[in-house]
């Protein structure tokens, strides 16, 4: 039986392009990137950021490195503006363990102290699971809260944390509307310290661990409270410096998120308040002291 010409050409066609196909198949490296699929603009920061591993992959295929770091879009993630952040950073900011096994397998090398950094932004976050990879990764030491003390926290990492954008002059972040209520359960503690309420002090302790970014020892809350608590008594507190202390006291909580330049106005500008209400300098010194064990 003659075949017509057309039904012809449509049976030659389809076994040309599956020819072709698997000749490209055959001859084409195992290491390179897939043969098909959709047209990739995402970043290996951008990846990292949002666990997508494939995207991930595909970007480090391209030629990213894994340590370099890049900007994210703000219709990604609501970032700090302009701040240049490296993969390994994002994986962390975006809970993603398998993003960090992933930076590692295709050539993440960190320094013991970037190793350190990275740990302890994981910590800060609740990533107990990457602290341990990165750990495991780079060969150094899980990083408890100790080693973390002389690390400041990128802004990025506040945001992170549920921090907003904005920060004060001391570097602590803006308190957000549950932080503000917060802020004014303080406010309202050392008022009734001042009155000589004597539940307050336990009030005043159990606020300011409340108020810590990580959980604070419930014997560190109650000694930094009974501190706080002898210098307000001994001070004429109206609602202005209630307020001003309070917001002070926000601030102080969140002492190991600061640099060493942001803490020390911090401490300039809480001994300034207490000196012009009349605290004596001995117990300036042994408050600053306790706040001080809080990095």
């Amino acid at each position: 039986m003659r075949i017509p010409a057309g039904l012809s050409l449509l049976g030659f066609v389809p076994s040309i392009a599956v020819t072709l196909y698997l000749t490209a198949l055959a001859t084409r490296p195992l290491s390179s990137r897939p043969l098909f699929g959709p047209s990739i603009t995402t970043t290996a920061v951008e990846a990292a950021l949002v666990d997508d591993l494939a995207a991930l992959q595909r970007a480090l295929w391209r030629g990213e490195q894994p340590d370099t770091p890049g900007h994210v879009r703000p219709d990604v993630a609501p970032i700090d503006e302009g701040a240049e952040v490296a993969p390994a950073e994002t994986a962390i900011l975006g809970r993603s363990r398998r993003a960090v096994e992933l930076l590692f397998a295709n050539g993440l090398d960190l320094s013991p102290s970037e190793a350190t950094r990275l740990q302890c932004i994981a910590l800060w976050l609740g990533q107990h699971e990457i602290v341990a990879a990165i750990a495991r990764r780079a060969g150094v030491a899980a990083a408890v809260e100790d080693a973390c003390r002389d690390v400041t926290a990128p802004r990025w990492a506040l945001l992170a944390a549920g921090f907003s954008a904005d920060a004060d002059r001391f570097g602590a972040p803006r308190p957000t509307a549950e932080q503000l209520r917060r802020i004014e359960d303080l406010r309202r503690d050392l008022l009734a310290v001042a009155a000589k309420d004597p539940d307050a002090a336990k009030e005043l302790s159990y606020d300011l661990c409340v108020m810590m970014p990580q959980p604070g020892a419930p014997e560190d809350c109650a000694r930094i409270a009974r501190t706080v608590s002898s210098v307000v008594e001994r001070i004429v507190l109206d609602d202005g410096r209630s307020q001003r202390l309070a917001d002070l006291l926000y601030a102080a909580m969140h002492v190991r998120w600061l640099s060493p330049s942001q803490r020390a106005a911090l401490s300039m500008r809480l001994n300034d308040e207490l000196t012009a209400a009349g605290t004596p300098r001995e117990e300036l010194q042994q408050l600053t002291q306790e706040l001080d064990k809080l990095r």
